[in-house]
């Protein structure tokens, strides 16, 4: 894209200055690489530095939640985290068997489960 672009205007002035044909599209060409690897150069440099403010569940273990759907052996829920400055919910089902845990109850965030949810304890508080 940087090639067609700078390279078509850097052609064009060239060739309305007067220049050979031959020199027209070598500059061309040189101006259009130039700014499509000064551009690569600028991307790489700013995703590498760019923090992401996507939430991966496996940075989520060891955190604690509030369930916004009960959860219970064999029925999944559904746990509230609040990460990032913002909350996230997230698919939840118990590690253990046990008691069904209602809607609002604190749970611990132990591992994640299949497909991006988490597996989840009673939280001790």
């Amino acid at each position: 894209m940087f090639l067609f672009a700078f390279g078509g205007g850097a052609g064009y002035a060239l060739t309305k200055m007067g220049s050979s044909e031959v020199v027209a599209a070598l500059g061309a060409l040189g101006v259009g690489w130039a700014a499509g690897a000064i551009a690569v150069v600028v991307v790489k440099k700013i995703s590498k530095d760019s923090v992401s403010s996507g939430v991966e569940t496996t940075e989520l273990v060891g955190m604690t939640g509030t369930l916004t759907l009960p959860v219970g052996p064999g029925k999944p829920g559904k746990v509230r985290v609040d990460i990032k400055g913002r909350s996230e919910d997230f698919v939840a089902s118990l590690v253990e068997d046990g008691a069904e845990l209602p809607t609002g109850a604190q749970v611990l965030i132990v591992e994640e489960g299949e497909r991006g949810s988490l597996l989840v304890a009673k939280g001790e508080m």
